[in-house]
C-alpha cells in the first residue's frame, strides 16, 4: 500500500518564476545604480559647469576638461548598466583622468588669469611687451593646447603662461628710454638757446638730429640689450632662451638694433612733434616771443654777499646794487632786452622781494684786420624802475607776467635816479 504523503509538503521548483524574480533584481539594481549615477552625474555637472564658467577661462583648458567630463559620464553610464570588475576600473580610470584634469587645468588657468590680471594693472615699464606683443604671445600658447586631449594633457609638462617682467629680462626696452630722452629734450628746449629759432620757435631739426644721436649711443653703449629686444620682438628668439642671440651674425644682430631704434623713436617723434605745434600755436600764433619759455632761476650771490649772507644791500637808494642775493634769470643772447640807452642781459627778485636787472652795453671793439667784434661793457645790478620794466614787459609780453607779475612799479622807485657809471 503507498504511503500518503500530505498536500503542498513537498514542492516542485518554479524555474520560471524563480529566473524572472533573477532578472527583476538585476534590472532593479541595474536602475537603482543608474539612478544614483544619474544624481552624482547632476550634482557633478552643477560642479563642472560652475567651474567652466568662472574658473576655467582658457577656451583650451577648459575644451580638455570637458572631454575628460564626458569619458568619465561615459564610463558611469556604461558601469550602471552592466555592473562587472572591469566596468567598475574602467570607471574609475575615467573618474582619475577627469580629476587629475580637472586640477591641472585649474592650476594653469588660475597662473594665466594672475599673469594677465598683473600686466593690465601694472605700468608700462613693468613689462617688456606692447599689448599687441601680450595678444601674440597669449595666441602662441593657447595654440600649443590644441589638438591635446586629457590624456597626452596629463603626460606632457604644460607650462603655465607667464610675461617676465622688465627687471626679469636683461634688455633694454624703448618705452622706457623714450621716457627719459622726451624728458631731456624738453630740459633741452628751455634752457639751450640753441634749440631755438631766431623767432623763439622750438627748433625741429636741432631736436630731431639729438634724438637721433642719443639713440645710436644708447645702442652703442647696450648693444646686446637693445638687440635682444629687437630680436624678442621679432619673435627671432624665445623668451626663456635669450643665449639664442649670440648665434646671429654682426648683422643680424645690427638689424635686431635698428628695430630697436625705429620702437623708440616711434614712442619719442609724436609726442616732441606734438609739442612743438602746440607751442608754436600758443606762443607764435599770439606774438609771443617764445625765447623767455621755461627760463630758470638760479638762487645767486653778487658782490659782497659772497662772503656773508647777512651784508645788508648797498646804495639802495641811488639804485645800484653793489652785494645782494637772489633768484637770478640769465637771458640767452638772442633774448636781451635792448633799450637805447643800454641792455638788460640777466634779470630776478633779490631776498628783499625787489626786482633787479643786470644793465650792459654792447661795444664794437676793433680788431687787427680791420674788422670789428661786438663785446659788452657792464654797468652792473640795478632796481629795476618804471622804465625798466616797461622795457620788458613790451619785449617778454606776456611772459613778463609769469616771472615779473603785474603789479605796480612805484616800489621799485629809487629816491634819486640811477646814474649809469
Amino acid at each position: 500500500m503507498a504511503k500518503y504523503v500530505p498536500k503542498g509538503v513537498i514542492q516542485t521548483p518554479d524555474l520560471v518564476g524563480r529566473a524572472y524574480e533573477m532578472d527583476m533584481q538585476r534590472f532593479g539594481l541595474a536602475r537603482q545604480l543608474a539612478e544614483e549615477e544619474a544624481k552624482k552625474q547632476a550634482q557633478a555637472a552643477a560642479m563642472v559647469s560652475k567651474e567652466k564658467k568662472e574658473y576655467i577661462r582658457n577656451p583650451e583648458l577648459r575644451r580638455i576638461t570637458q572631454e575628460a567630463w564626458d569619458a568619465r559620464t561615459s564610463a558611469g553610464y556604461a558601469y550602471a548598466m552592466n555592473p562587472s570588475p572591469s566596468g567598475l576600473a574602467q570607471y574609475n580610470q575615467a573618474n582619475d583622468l577627469y580629476l587629475n584634469t580637472a586640477g591641472q587645468a585649474k592650476a594653469l588657468d588660475d597662473k594665466e588669469w594672475s599673469t594677465i590680471t598683473s600686466y593690465r594693472a601694472g605700468r608700462p615699464t613693468d613689462y617688456p611687451y606692447t599689448e599687441a606683443e601680450v595678444s601674440s604671445l597669449y595666441g602662441i600658447y593657447n595654440q600649443s593646447l590644441r589638438g591635446l586631449n586629457p590624456v597626452t594633457f596629463n603626460q606632457i609638462a604644460v607650462e603655465p603662461f607667464i610675461l617676465p617682467k622688465t627687471d626679469d629680462v636683461d634688455i633694454l626696452t624703448p618705452n622706457v628710454v623714450a621716457e627719459k630722452v622726451v624728458g631731456d629734450v624738453i630740459d633741452l628746449f628751455e634752457s639751450d638757446p640753441a634749440y631755438r629759432n631766431e623767432n623763439g620757435t622750438l627748433n625741429k631739426q636741432k631736436a630731431f638730429s639729438y634724438i637721433s644721436d642719443r639713440l645710436g649711443k644708447e645702442v652703442e653703449i647696450a648693444p646686446e640689450r637693445t638687440g635682444v629686444w629687437g630680436a624678442l620682438n621679432q619673435k627671432m628668439i624665445p623668451v626663456e632662451d635669450r643665449g639664442r642671440y649670440n648665434t646671429f651674425t654682426e648683422d643680424q644682430q645690427s638689424e635686431f638694433q635698428k628695430s630697436w631704434i625705429d620702437a623708440t623713436n616711434s614712442l619719442i617723434t609724436p609726442r616732441i612733434a606734438g609739442l612743438m605745434d602746440k607751442e608754436d600755436a600758443k606762443k607764435t600764433g599770439s606774438g609771443w616771443p617764445s625765447l623767455y619759455a621755461g627760463l630758470r632761476a638760479d638762487e645767486r650771490a653778487i658782490g659782497q654777499e659772497a662772503f656773508g649772507p647777512q651784508i645788508p644791500e648797498v646804495g639802495k637808494y641811488e639804485g645800484k646794487l653793489d652785494a645782494f642775493s637772489g633768484n637770478i634769470y640769465k637771458l640767452p643772447t638772442q633774448a636781451f632786452i635792448k633799450g637805447d640807452e643800454y641792455i638788460i642781459t640777466e634779470f630776478g627778485r633779490d631776498a628783499r622781494g625787489n626786482v633787479v636787472v643786470r644793465k650792459q652795453k654792447e661795444v664794437a671793439v676793433p680788431t687787427a684786420f680791420g674788422t670789428s667784434v661786438m663785446e659788452y661793457e657792464d654797468f652792473g645790478w640795478y632796481r629795476a624802475n618804471t622804465e625798466d620794466l616797461n622795457l620788458m614787459k613790451n619785449r617778454m609780453k606776456g611772459f613778463y607776467d609769469d616771472y615779473i607779475g603785474s603789479e605796480s612799479v612805484s616800489s621799485q622807485e629809487p629816491t634819486k635816479k640811477a646814474v649809469l657809471d
